[in-house]
């Protein structure tokens, strides 16, 4: 019910003149069909005995080119990007695994479709199987620059870094189908022929086989797939964005653009429980293709969130157990003093990358309630951080917060009586262990997790352009007036498991998960 009175509230803004369109090159926004430009998936993981399963799918009758950027988790440092090639109703797919040696990830494919580099550039391993291994060139440089100070890390860090983090597809031209580009990379008998004189010129050129912008159209998912004995899987769409306003421009597969601060808008159109608004993140917005954080602003500005909510179960032996998976998109926009030029944060983060400590770190509050209504308090973990059903464990030696916070760009936080390890259902090290009151009471409930960094208040400033209510004759945000989108950027969803380790003779292991996006709660002030 509430994504039909979305749909019908953006639809009754056009009716009114005053789309997200008007007097702007575009606005940024997420797409409610579940289709967009750019594909954000939470998560990646070739920990422990789960692989990932990648896929995109192109809706429309065109062609499409696309970035593919897998991120590290930590700090959101590149470890492999391609240009993919996608014909009309086109499907790709990949699956991340651990390397030969075990010590790092790699992307597998058996897919067809085109891409740059060319499928010469990765590893036949036969069988129409092709390997790339993931890098860690980008971190390792990163964190022992010169203007991290005394916090850079010079030692070489390993490709253990590599083995979980997030992925981000973004359309960089549509290919409309008369066009030498198109006959390159469309599927005869289910093949792309990939020709070599075409495909490699389009990557790296301007508009120069007459493509046109992003159109949008593209929607995929990521499964976790747990192998061996375990037997389990499930999935998470990504998340889609709409509005960013690009020029056709095809960087070339080494390029760190488009990402989420090169675009062309600096505009944001967010919804919450009970309105629109469309706005202006930056008085002058720079032109499209120019790294900025103005238009990085625009990004948060919709992602924005000031409280997670979402269900946990586990048991005391953690054959049942859940993790939640919480990505910060864009964070390292606002605190990697590389991308920042500076060792102050950006609002509305609240602390600056630290490559020796590993972290970053983000206070939040949390309030859990069994299942039967035993509640928390969020007055008594204000008072008192460190209560045991205020704070994660362990805590970092190095962490900035007193209390709960989350320390990476995406991580896990994970349910049960452990204090400390790898998370229970992911195997992710970039983790926190909650407990709370349910340890000893419920073997279940739901928590509140509230940001309560100093810059989340903060926020991201904007003018706004338009407004509209959900319900009728309530007060709008008025044209020209200032407004401010509390909260951190933050995509995620809970995933759990039910395992059976040593079922009675004769039975299956009836291993389940499943998994579920979180709840947020927008902050328009």
């Amino acid at each position: 019910m509430k994504t039909i009175k979305q749909k019908a509230l953006v639809a009754a803004l056009a009716a009114a003149g005053v789309s997200m369109f008007s007097g702007v090159a575009g606005a940024v926004a997420l797409s409610s069909e579940g289709t967009g430009e750019a594909l954000i998936y939470p998560y990646y993981t070739a920990r422990g005995a789960t692989n990932t399963l990648i896929s995109v799918v192109n809706t429309t009758t065109q062609g499409k080119v696309v970035k593919v950027r897998f991120r590290e988790a930590k700090d959101s440092r590149d470890v492999l990007d391609f240009n993919l090639f996608l014909s009309a109703y086109d499907v790709w797919t990949g699956a991340v695994t651990q390397n030969v040696l075990g010590t790092g990830a790699r992307l597998l494919t058996n897919d067809t479709s085109c891409t740059s580099p060319a499928k010469s550039a990765f590893t036949n391993l036969g069988n129409g199987v092709y390997a790339v291994d993931f890098f860690n060139f980008e971190y390792q440089s990163n964190d022992a620059n010169a203007i991290h100070g005394t916090n850079a890390l010079p030692a070489p860090q390993s490709l253990d870094r590599t083995l979980d983090g997030y992925v981000e597809i973004i359309e960089m031209a549509t290919v409309p189908i008369d066009t030498a580009l198109y006959t390159a990379i469309a599927h005869v008998n289910g093949v792309a022929p990939c020709t070599a004189t075409v495909v490699p010129a389009a990557a790296v050129g301007d508009r120069v086989l007459g493509q046109l912008p992003p159109s949008g159209g593209l929607f995929g998912a990521a499964t976790f797939v747990a192998t061996g004995s375990l037997g389990m899987s499930t999935s998470t769409n990504a998340v889609a964005l709409n509005g960013f306003a690009r020029l056709s421009n095809i960087s070339a597969p080494n390029s760190d653009q488009p990402n989420l601060r090169d675009h062309g808008s600096c505009t944001a159109a967010v919804i919450d429980g009970t309105q629109v608004v469309v706005a202006s993140t930056a008085a002058v917005c720079p032109a499209p293709n120019v790294q900025s954080i103005a238009h990085a602003n625009a990004v948060t500005a919709v992602l924005a969130s000031t409280k997670l909510s979402g269900e946990y179960s586990y048991s005391a032996d953690l054959a049942a157990a859940t993790d939640w998976v919480i990505t910060m998109v864009g964070k390292s926009y606002y605190t990697d003093p590389t991308l920042t030029g500076s060792l102050l944060p950006i609002a509305p983060f609240s602390n600056i990358w630290r490559p020796k400590a590993q972290l970053a770190s983000e206070a939040v509050s949390l309030v859990d309630t069994d299942r039967e209504e035993g509640r928390g308090s969020a007055v008594t973990c204000s008072t008192n951080p460190n209560l045991p059903e205020c704070t994660f464990s362990p805590r970092p030696p190095d962490q900035e917060v007193v209390g709960a916070a989350l320390n990476w760009e995406s991580g896990t936080v994970s349910f049960g009586p452990k204090t400390s390890g790898p998370s229970a259902v992911l195997m992710s090290n970039n983790n926190a262990w909650f407990a709370g009151r349910q340890q000893t009471i419920k073997d279940g409930g739901w928590l509140e997790m509230t940001f309560t960094g100093a810059n989340a208040s903060v926020g991201i400033s904007g003018t706004v352009i338009s407004s509209l209510s959900f319900t009728t004759g309530a007060a709008t945000k008025v044209a020209g007036s200032s407004v401010t989108f509390t909260g951190l950027p933050v995509i995620g969803f809970s995933i759990a498991q039910a395992k059976v380790s040593a079922p009675p003779a004769g039975q299956p292991l009836n291993n389940y998960q499943s998994s579920a996006t979180l709840t947020y709660t927008r902050g328009i002030k």
